[in-house]
């Protein structure tokens, strides 16, 4: 296989409502789309998912785009291979980035897909050693608003049938709404994502095992390990790390070291699918709780993430809402809705999803990088 085009499309998607979390409120989720065809006309989609402002990760979107126009894109020139794992081997000396590389290894695995004739979630199962499932129950992220706002929210995921509800916190003082929340909805399925925004005091652990969560995540900033570790000693409630889970490594020293219990896989932020399946691969040598996270993907992103979710080595369900949840107008033509509490997925080869025509007719004009 050979990639003999790699084009790249800015897009910006409009939320129905502003998206708050402890980093930024977010109107406008701004993408980049990534296109390769390979030598038989095979095409894949990526997304870059970087943000515009280094709040949640250093490597921003204009920097990953600079990155994958300098030094990724020219290394797919005349490189030939039989596996889309093997295109980790040309950047060993790229040093993070992870972003920036999950934007073009995804478009390639997804080109791979349609080249074998085959579903993507099939392809990534065949390489992880695992089994795909073709529905799945997934959960869903409410940003941060008053106590009113997140009540009604709530009563709604569970009248749609979410099977998990993450909601944003920000700060010590935001767990008293969120303790009113679960005294109204006593057995839900809520966990709370604080993006780094607690601090260690003595009640801390008491004031999180009252709320009877699934876990918290990223209860302290990605290099704040050491009140991590010790916050789970004093606590029942599962840490779960998001932000400081950059690989494989980072997965493994977190568990081993006891500054969390859950792992959160976030495809961008590993920097593509082959260490997706490099960490289910630990998964089960080390036997770890992990599920599939969300960065508000576009319809390509959301695309791929349906497709790893839908392996069998995830334990909780991930944060994949519904097409219709976050913004106006989505990029593709496939409407992903649940069903029974399910979304099912799609069959169709590759990522089984098409991008609107508008889109397609502006990345048809595009001069290639390679």
């Amino acid at each position: 296989m050979q990639i003999k085009s790699l084009k790249l499309l800015p897009v910006s998607l409009t939320f129905k409502q502003p998206f708050v979390s402890a980093h930024e409120t977010l109107s406008q989720r701004n993408l980049l789309l990534v296109q390769v065809v390979d030598e038989l006309g095979n095409q894949g989609l990526g997304e870059l998912e970087a943000f515009e402002q280094p709040y949640y990760s250093s490597e921003t979107l204009v920097g990953a785009k600079k990155i994958i126009e300098h030094t990724l894109a020219p290394t797919l020139t005349n490189f030939c291979f039989d596996n889309p794992c093997q295109i980790q081997t040309l950047w060993q000396k790229v040093r993070g980035n992870n972003f920036a590389q999950a934007a073009v290894e995804t478009a390639i695995w997804a080109a791979f897909a349609q080249r074998q004739q085959q579903p993507l979630r099939t392809i990534i199962a065949q390489s992880a050693g695992s089994s795909t499932n073709s529905s799945i129950h997934t959960g869903i992220s409410l940003g941060l608003s008053d106590l009113k706002t997140t009540t009604n929210q709530v009563q709604q995921a569970l009248n749609q049938g979410y099977q998990k509800i993450k909601i944003k916190i920000n700060g010590n003082a935001d767990l008293k709404r969120l303790a009113s929340i679960r005294q109204r909805f006593i057995h839900a399925p809520l966990m709370a994502d604080a993006n780094g925004s607690l601090t260690l005091t003595p009640d801390l652990a008491s004031n999180i095992d009252q709320l009877n969560l699934i876990m918290i995540e990223d209860p302290f900033g990605p290099q704040d390990l050491r009140n991590s570790h010790i916050l789970q000693k004093q606590m029942s409630t599962p840490i779960c790390f998001d932000e400081p889970i950059t690989s494989v490594a980072a997965a493994l020293n977190a568990l081993y070291f006891q500054q969390c219990q859950i792992i959160s896989c976030k495809i961008s932020a590993l920097g593509g699918i082959t260490p997706v399946i490099q960490l289910i691969q630990a998964q089960r040598q080390y036997h770890f709780p992990l599920w599939c996270g969300a960065m508000l993907e576009g319809g390509i992103g959301r695309a791929l993430n349906l497709a790893v979710a839908s392996l069998n080595n995830f334990n909780f369900p991930s944060d994949i809402a519904e097409t219709k949840r976050y913004y106006q107008k989505d990029l593709t033509q496939e409407k992903f809705e649940l069903q029974e509490g399910k979304i099912i997925l799609p069959t169709a080869t590759g990522l089984g999803v098409q991008l609107l025509p508008s889109y397609q007719k502006q990345l048809h004009n595009l001069p290639s990088l390679i």
